[in-house]
Protein backbone atom coordinates (compact mmCIF):
# COMPACT_ATOMS: atom_id res chain seq x y z
CA UNK A 1 0.00 0.00 0.00
CA UNK A 2 2.84 2.06 1.26
CA UNK A 3 4.19 1.86 -2.27
CA UNK A 4 1.14 3.64 -4.29
CA UNK A 5 0.06 6.12 -1.54
CA UNK A 6 3.84 7.47 -0.76
CA UNK A 7 4.49 9.14 -4.00
CA UNK A 8 1.33 10.37 -3.83
CA UNK A 9 1.78 12.03 -0.32
CA UNK A 10 5.15 13.29 -1.23
CA UNK A 11 4.13 15.03 -4.05
CA UNK A 12 1.10 16.59 -1.93
CA UNK A 13 3.76 17.61 0.32
CA UNK A 14 5.85 18.91 -2.07
CA UNK A 15 2.98 20.86 -3.65
CA UNK A 16 2.44 22.82 -0.38
CA UNK A 17 5.88 23.16 0.37
CA UNK A 18 5.79 25.18 -2.84
CA UNK A 19 2.51 27.03 -2.16
CA UNK A 20 3.37 28.25 1.72
CA UNK A 21 7.34 29.48 0.36
CA UNK A 22 6.16 33.43 0.33
CA UNK A 23 3.86 32.67 3.23
CA UNK A 24 6.45 32.04 5.71
CA UNK A 25 9.06 34.10 4.07
CA UNK A 26 6.76 37.14 2.01
CA UNK A 27 10.21 38.72 1.06
CA UNK A 28 12.03 36.25 -0.72
CA UNK A 29 12.51 36.11 -4.20
CA UNK A 30 14.61 33.67 -6.78
CA UNK A 31 13.98 30.80 -4.62
CA UNK A 32 16.65 27.97 -5.32
CA UNK A 33 16.17 24.46 -3.59
CA UNK A 34 19.28 23.53 -1.66
CA UNK A 35 21.31 20.25 -1.71
CA UNK A 36 21.18 18.62 1.71
CA UNK A 37 23.83 15.90 3.03
CA UNK A 38 24.06 13.90 6.59
CA UNK A 39 25.16 17.38 8.03
CA UNK A 40 22.18 18.57 8.22
CA UNK A 41 19.03 17.79 10.84
CA UNK A 42 17.78 14.17 9.96
CA UNK A 43 14.09 15.77 10.24
CA UNK A 44 14.88 18.57 7.46
CA UNK A 45 14.02 17.35 4.27
CA UNK A 46 13.82 20.52 2.18
CA UNK A 47 15.46 23.31 2.33
CA UNK A 48 15.49 26.52 -0.35
CA UNK A 49 17.67 30.15 -0.25
CA UNK A 50 16.30 32.91 -1.64
CA UNK A 51 17.45 36.25 -1.59
CA UNK A 52 15.60 37.10 1.83
CA UNK A 53 16.73 33.99 3.30
CA UNK A 54 15.81 30.58 3.60
CA UNK A 55 12.79 28.17 4.29
CA UNK A 56 13.32 24.29 5.58
CA UNK A 57 10.90 21.74 5.84
CA UNK A 58 10.55 19.23 8.45
CA UNK A 59 9.07 16.16 8.93
CA UNK A 60 8.38 14.90 12.89
CA UNK A 61 6.31 13.21 15.19
CA UNK A 62 3.56 14.47 17.67
CA UNK A 63 1.37 12.58 18.94
CA UNK A 64 1.21 11.03 16.10
CA UNK A 65 3.41 10.85 12.64
CA UNK A 66 3.94 12.88 9.93
CA UNK A 67 3.98 16.63 11.44
CA UNK A 68 5.32 18.59 7.99
CA UNK A 69 6.30 22.04 8.79
CA UNK A 70 7.72 25.15 6.87
CA UNK A 71 9.67 27.16 8.57
CA UNK A 72 10.76 30.92 6.55
CA UNK A 73 14.28 32.20 8.64
CA UNK A 74 15.54 35.89 7.67
CA UNK A 75 19.10 36.67 6.32
CA UNK A 76 19.97 37.61 9.88
CA UNK A 77 19.06 33.86 11.37
CA UNK A 78 15.47 34.97 12.89
CA UNK A 79 12.38 33.33 12.30
CA UNK A 80 9.90 35.30 10.28
CA UNK A 81 6.87 32.39 9.56
CA UNK A 82 5.82 29.00 10.14
CA UNK A 83 3.17 26.63 8.74
CA UNK A 84 1.89 23.61 8.94
CA UNK A 85 1.34 21.88 5.76
CA UNK A 86 0.62 18.24 6.81
CA UNK A 87 -0.50 16.60 10.08
CA UNK A 88 -2.21 13.52 11.44
CA UNK A 89 -2.48 14.94 14.83
CA UNK A 90 -6.31 14.80 16.75
CA UNK A 91 -8.14 17.98 16.38
CA UNK A 92 -7.69 19.02 19.89
CA UNK A 93 -3.89 19.23 20.19
CA UNK A 94 -3.82 21.16 16.63
CA UNK A 95 -6.17 23.90 18.43
CA UNK A 96 -3.99 24.31 21.71
CA UNK A 97 -0.58 24.74 19.66
CA UNK A 98 -1.12 25.67 16.13
CA UNK A 99 -3.11 28.92 16.56
CA UNK A 100 -0.14 30.20 19.17
CA UNK A 101 2.75 29.55 17.15
CA UNK A 102 2.09 29.32 13.42
CA UNK A 103 1.96 31.96 10.80
CA UNK A 104 3.98 35.13 10.58
CA UNK A 105 3.15 36.79 13.93
CA UNK A 106 3.83 33.32 16.29
CA UNK A 107 5.29 32.37 19.28
CA UNK A 108 8.89 31.78 17.03
CA UNK A 109 8.69 35.13 15.19
CA UNK A 110 12.19 36.68 15.72
CA UNK A 111 13.47 33.97 17.43
CA UNK A 112 17.63 32.79 16.56
CA UNK A 113 19.27 29.68 17.58
CA UNK A 114 21.12 31.35 20.47
CA UNK A 115 18.36 32.24 21.96
CA UNK A 116 15.97 29.37 20.95
CA UNK A 117 13.15 29.34 23.94
CA UNK A 118 10.53 25.89 23.06
CA UNK A 119 7.06 26.93 22.96
CA UNK A 120 5.21 24.10 24.96
CA UNK A 121 1.91 23.44 25.49
CA UNK A 122 0.31 21.42 28.78
CA UNK A 123 -2.30 19.39 27.42
CA UNK A 124 -0.70 18.62 24.05
CA UNK A 125 2.78 18.64 25.20
CA UNK A 126 4.14 16.26 22.46
CA UNK A 127 2.29 18.12 19.47
CA UNK A 128 3.77 20.93 21.21
CA UNK A 129 7.51 19.34 21.73
CA UNK A 130 7.70 18.13 17.88
CA UNK A 131 6.55 21.62 16.62
CA UNK A 132 9.54 22.81 18.88
CA UNK A 133 12.14 20.52 17.43
CA UNK A 134 11.01 21.42 13.61
CA UNK A 135 11.53 24.90 14.59
CA UNK A 136 14.93 24.20 16.29
CA UNK A 137 16.31 21.51 13.28
CA UNK A 138 15.59 24.85 10.77
CA UNK A 139 17.84 27.67 12.68
CA UNK A 140 20.41 24.85 13.51
CA UNK A 141 19.72 24.34 9.28
CA UNK A 142 19.99 27.94 8.47
CA UNK A 143 23.57 27.73 10.72
CA UNK A 144 24.81 25.52 8.24
CA UNK A 145 23.49 26.66 5.23
CA UNK A 146 25.92 29.26 6.26
CA UNK A 147 28.98 27.18 6.80
CA UNK A 148 28.68 26.75 10.20
CA UNK A 149 28.16 24.15 12.23
CA UNK A 150 25.82 23.17 15.46
CA UNK A 151 25.70 20.00 17.42
CA UNK A 152 22.12 18.52 15.53
CA UNK A 153 22.45 15.49 17.53
CA UNK A 154 18.97 14.73 19.49
CA UNK A 155 18.43 15.01 23.15
CA UNK A 156 18.12 11.66 23.52
CA UNK A 157 21.30 11.00 21.62
CA UNK A 158 23.29 13.51 23.50
CA UNK A 159 21.93 11.83 27.32
CA UNK A 160 22.85 8.18 25.18
CA UNK A 161 26.62 9.87 24.80
CA UNK A 162 27.18 11.09 28.33
CA UNK A 163 26.27 7.61 29.50
CA UNK A 164 28.79 6.12 27.55
CA UNK A 165 31.48 8.88 28.14
CA UNK A 166 30.73 8.84 32.20
CA UNK A 167 31.09 4.91 31.99
CA UNK A 168 33.67 4.43 29.43
CA UNK A 169 31.97 2.76 27.63
CA UNK A 170 31.13 3.14 22.77
CA UNK A 171 27.79 2.77 21.60
CA UNK A 172 26.32 0.51 24.74
CA UNK A 173 22.43 1.75 25.06
CA UNK A 174 21.53 2.74 28.38
CA UNK A 175 18.03 2.48 30.09
CA UNK A 176 16.73 4.50 32.86
CA UNK A 177 16.45 2.47 36.11
CA UNK A 178 13.35 3.29 37.83
CA UNK A 179 13.95 3.11 41.32
CA UNK A 180 11.35 1.92 44.11
CA UNK A 181 12.63 4.70 46.13
CA UNK A 182 14.38 7.73 45.68
CA UNK A 183 17.90 7.85 45.60
CA UNK A 184 19.80 10.54 47.99
CA UNK A 185 20.99 13.42 45.73
CA UNK A 186 20.49 11.46 42.38
CA UNK A 187 18.55 12.57 39.66
CA UNK A 188 18.17 9.65 37.06
CA UNK A 189 20.24 6.51 37.08
CA UNK A 190 20.28 4.76 33.67
CA UNK A 191 21.67 0.98 33.47
CA UNK A 192 23.83 -0.06 30.60
CA UNK A 193 22.53 -2.57 28.37
CA UNK A 194 25.58 -4.50 28.32
CA UNK A 195 25.48 -5.23 32.48
CA UNK A 196 28.66 -3.45 32.32
CA UNK A 197 27.53 -1.34 34.92
CA UNK A 198 25.63 2.08 35.55
CA UNK A 199 25.15 6.06 35.41
CA UNK A 200 24.40 8.60 37.88
CA UNK A 201 23.05 11.65 36.92
CA UNK A 202 23.04 14.75 39.35
CA UNK A 203 21.81 18.16 37.58
CA UNK A 204 23.77 18.49 34.27
CA UNK A 205 26.64 15.88 36.06
CA UNK A 206 26.97 12.10 34.99
CA UNK A 207 28.89 9.63 36.85
CA UNK A 208 29.71 6.26 35.58
CA UNK A 209 29.96 3.24 38.36
CA UNK A 210 30.91 -0.38 36.64
CA UNK A 211 29.32 -3.57 37.28
CA UNK A 212 32.14 -3.92 39.91
CA UNK A 213 30.74 -1.04 42.30
CA UNK A 214 34.03 1.05 41.21
CA UNK A 215 33.47 4.77 39.94
CA UNK A 216 34.90 5.41 36.84
CA UNK A 217 34.44 8.69 36.11
CA UNK A 218 37.50 10.77 37.60
CA UNK A 219 36.76 14.59 36.57
CA UNK A 220 33.42 15.13 38.16
CA UNK A 221 33.02 17.06 41.89
CA UNK A 222 33.54 15.57 45.69
CA UNK A 223 30.04 15.78 46.17
CA UNK A 224 28.70 14.20 42.98
CA UNK A 225 31.49 11.31 43.42
CA UNK A 226 30.47 10.58 47.05
CA UNK A 227 26.83 10.69 45.66
CA UNK A 228 27.13 8.19 43.10
CA UNK A 229 28.86 5.85 45.54
CA UNK A 230 26.60 6.41 47.72
CA UNK A 231 23.76 5.74 45.82
CA UNK A 232 25.34 2.62 43.81
CA UNK A 233 25.78 0.98 47.56
CA UNK A 234 22.26 1.67 48.47
CA UNK A 235 20.59 0.42 44.33
CA UNK A 236 22.84 -2.73 45.17
CA UNK A 237 20.41 -3.53 48.53
CA UNK A 238 17.38 -3.31 45.69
Amino acid sequence: VNTITGPIIEAAQNAAANEALLEVLPEGKNFEELTLDDSYPAVINMGYRADGGYVFRASVTGKSAGLVIMCGIDAEGKVVGTKVIADQETDSYDAKVFPAVEGLDGAYKDMTLDAFDPYLVSGATLTSKAYSEAIKAALQAYVIANGGSVDIRTPEQILQDNCNVALGTTDVTFTKWFATETLTGVDAVYEAADESGYVFVMGDVFVGVNAQGEVVTTDASADALAAATAASTELCNY
